[in-house]
Order: C-alpha cells, then structure tokens, then sequence
C-alpha cells in the first residue's frame, strides 16, 4: 500500500484539481451524488495525469501509515460519500479492523 504522501501525489496526477483529474467529481469519480449507491468498474470514468483511474470515488484507499492508535489512513471519498470526501486532500483515520464495501487498496511497488 502507499503512504499517505504517496496516494495523494499519485492523486494528484502532476495537477492542481481538487479531485483527482478535474474539478468537477462527475467526469472522474463516484460518489453519493452519481453512484446509485454501488462501486463501479474501474476506468468508467476519465483518469487523472498520470493515467490512473478512480483515485476519488468510487472506493476509499486503505494507506500504508499509522498512528499511535494502530488506525490506518484511508483516502479517497467513495461511492457513499459527499463530493467534499473525495477531495485529494481529504482522509480519516480508522481502526484495521473495519470493513466495509466502500473500502479498499491500491497496490504499488517500487521501480528500481
């Protein structure tokens, strides 16, 4: 998984969008507003500068850091959400062993 600081550089795509690819959540993610209360299939919707696809929406994102608590980081927004969850920006705090259809992860690796 990323940190936190990764996610939201990779979010960002090399742009300065409140969401990830555009201003406007509609043309790049899923959420409360448009999601008829479901996740969709990835690349439904235009990726960001990078060419990654639903960094806000659809599912919130599980990072890799931690806090004194053993809570983990998730970013994102999802398709439950209002638009101002899916800010680029935006995250919470929640306990490891929480679930729920509107969570996942992304997977990384390092390039050599």
């Amino acid at each position: 998984m990323p940190t936190v600081e990764e996610w939201q550089y990779a979010a960002r795509g090399g742009q300065e969008f409140k969401y990830s690819g555009s201003n406007n959540l509609d043309e790049v993610g899923w959420y409360g507003g448009n999601s008829g209360e479901k996740t969709h299939p990835v690349a439904q919707k235009n990726p960001n500068g990078y060419g990654l696809y639903d960094m806000s929406g659809n599912v919130y994102e599980w990072c890799w850091d931690s806090n004194d608590k053993g809570n983990r980081y998730d970013c994102g927004g999802s398709w439950r959400n209002s638009a101002d969850r899916c800010e680029v920006d935006n995250g919470y705090w929640n306990d490891v062993s929480y679930s729920y259809s509107n969570l996942g992860f992304r997977v990384v690796r390092n390039i050599e």
